[in-house]
């Protein structure tokens, strides 16, 4: 009997240990109105590249871009990379680009340009040269349809936390291009909050060329000439922007980029997921042990 508890309880916790959701889609966009023709150069270009960056996709860095293609045939180059979001896991980020790789084939079949954008990683191609340069469209936008109360208060924090976030991304030696930031509230009146940050470049952009992608998203929230929102976010190619009023990504858990990354650390979310289930489980087992033991009795003063 308890090697049977035992064996069901540890096959349940092993589940939730290693169960991962599937990579949150976001937007795609099939920018090219040229399309390719089937079995040409370009397509085999681009399937070499689309190769090539799936299995580039467990590199530390969270990016890789390459070309794929000769000089002599330049109309046929497939230009392409791939960027996780800074702080997703090793497996995150592979699980994202694996399914990026077989969603843009599908949904963007003969297209000489396309990207497609997930919570965890964003994927990219053209048939021109991108590298090192600023790409503000197309742009996913989203806010929260709540204003703040404090108006002028948030407007003067948000605005510190841009530069702040911008800072930290300027000033790291790994050129990873990421950073998150907490900003505390000092308001005035009573209440208290906290905005939670995120920003990220793709890594072949300069450092001037990132803090031009970061102040033209910024722009879309400051100086917020129609209200300053709860949260929001801006997705471009080249960087993105996103402000919350709760942590939306693990405080606990942004890479140093300066040491060895720890491998297999669990989000703090499905940590809590998993000490409730198994402590819901844990008290099934002991009403039914509990069960089993006064029938034991009742049938033993029998």
């Amino acid at each position: 009997m308890d090697f049977v508890i035992f064996f069901f309880l540890s096959l349940f916790i092993q589940f939730n240990l290693t169960s991962e959701g599937a990579p949150i889609s976001l937007y795609q966009d099939c920018t090219n109105t040229t399309p390719f023709n089937p079995n040409t150069t370009f397509q085999r270009n681009l399937k070499s590249l689309l190769s090539s960056l799936s299995s580039n996709s467990t590199r530390e860095t969270g990016f890789y871009n390459l070309s794929v293609g000769t000089d002599s045939d330049s109309d046929n180059i497939a230009y392409g990379l791939f960027l996780c979001r800074g702080n997703a896991p090793k497996q995150e980020c592979q699980d994202c680009v694996g399914t990026a790789v077989k969603d843009i084939v599908h949904n963007c079949p003969n297209d000489r340009a396309a990207i497609i954008v997930y919570e965890e990683c964003m994927l990219r191609y053209s048939n021109e040269n991108f590298f090192g340069k600023v790409e503000l469209k197309p742009a996913l936008q989203q806010s929260n349809v709540l204003n703040v109360s404090q108006q002028e208060e948030f407007r003067e924090l948000l605005a510190k936390t841009t530069r702040n976030i911008a800072a930290k991304i300027a000033n790291d030696g790994s050129g990873r291009r990421f950073a998150t930031q907490e900003s505390p509230s000092d308001f005035s009146s009573n209440a208290t909050l906290t905005i939670y940050a995120l920003g990220q470049c793709t890594q072949d952009l300069s450092v001037a060329a990132c803090n031009q992608c970061l102040e033209a998203a910024f722009a879309y929230f400051l100086p917020g000439c129609c209200g300053v929102r709860e949260g929001a976010r801006i997705i471009f190619p080249s960087c993105n922007f996103r402000y919350e009023l709760y942590p939306f990504y693990n405080v606990t858990w942004v890479p140093h980029f300066h040491s060895p990354p720890r491998q297999g650390k669990l989000s703090s979310g499905k940590i809590v997921a998993i000490v409730a289930a198994v402590v819901s489980l844990v008290g099934l087992l002991v009403a039914a042990f509990a069960s089993y033991g006064g029938k034991e009795n009742r049938e033993t003063s029998v």
